[in-house]
């Protein structure tokens, strides 16, 4: 196990001739480990409660011969709306629960008053402009962000955190200027070009406008929909905060589970934010919410 990590909940499960032995870093990852071998023979707890836990029934139970070592990714996941107790456990969400992110750039809200007044700080969709997400190609649009957020920080002195992200439900600008800020990245997860560079560069510039100021304050942005491929040609500031949320992929299971070929693949897109080194990243889940398209049998 000490090869793979230390985390307290990383588990080996050893299966031969002589028996089963699972065995912890510390009782949680011993526990984990029972819960391994148990969704091993078919066992699901899909949600909280007698609808969502499958008990298969078997004559024989066949354990097949394995030294399987899992470490877990991160300290703690957070599903969202899930229940505190025994479900997080058994699908080995770890840690004490938590969410951290923001939808929205201040004061570039669907439906603002803003756009009657200048429609030009908004999106072109469609070749229209729509009261939908910022023109962030034009500078006013920056300069009015980096004020709003000046405001929040005055009225919260010691405040180090700042939330930021495109409103939600697409209707990203379409004008050249901003395409021009997309990396050219494929997202096969959408079948479209990914929008992360240029949300990355907005957040760069407001943070370099504000580090005079404010040296210690870090952006916290949710990465995922069609920003959640790493960007391509910009470089984040460390002091931008990602905080993976994976919405249209397995967000049960853990990053080494053999049965869930989605999270294989979102490894490789931390291991591509990983690159930057940035100085935080965290992981906020979904559960049982408009965000679960399968509900109610959960991924």
């Amino acid at each position: 196990i000490k090869q793979k990590g230390s985390n307290p909940s990383a588990f080996a499960l050893v299966t031969d001739a002589k028996g089963v032995a699972i065995r912890g870093e510390a009782a949680e990852g011993t526990l984990f480990g029972v819960y391994e071998l148990l969704e091993q023979l078919g066992v699901r707890w899909y949600m909280p409660g007698d609808l969502g836990r499958v008990i298969p029934k078997m004559a024989t139970v066949t354990v097949k011969s394995q030294r399987t070592v899992q470490v877990p990714s991160f300290d703690q996941r957070t599903l969202q709306h899930a229940d505190s107790g025994l479900w997080n456990r058994r699908v080995r969400l770890g840690g004490e629960q938590r969410s951290t992110g923001a939808h929205g750039i201040k004061p570039f809200t669907p439906n603002s008053k803003l756009f009657d007044q200048h429609p030009e700080y908004f999106g072109v969709v469609g070749g229209q402009r729509r009261a939908r997400q910022a023109c962030l190609s034009n500078p006013e649009v920056l300069k009015l962000a980096v004020e709003e957020i000046r405001k929040e920080l005055k009225a919260n002195l010691g405040q180090k955190y700042v939330g930021l992200g495109p409103n939600d439900g697409g209707g990203h600008c379409e004008c050249a200027n901003c395409k021009a800020l997309d990396g050219g990245v494929y997202d096969p997860f959408r079948g479209d070009e990914s929008h992360t560079d240029r949300y990355i560069w907005f957040y760069n510039q407001i943070l370099d406008a504000l580090k005079d100021d404010y040296p210690n304050l870090h952006i916290v942005t949710y990465i995922y929909a069609s920003y959640i491929m790493p960007p391509a040609k910009v470089t984040p500031n460390p002091r931008i905060v990602a905080v993976f949320a994976p919405i249209t992929l397995d967000r049960i299971r853990g990053m080494d589970n053999p049965m869930s070929p989605d999270r294989h693949c979102f490894r490789s897109i931390i291991d591509g934010w990983s690159q930057f080194k940035l100085n935080e990243m965290y992981y906020r889940g979904y559960y049982n919410n408009l965000a679960c398209p399968q509900f109610p049998i959960s991924q």
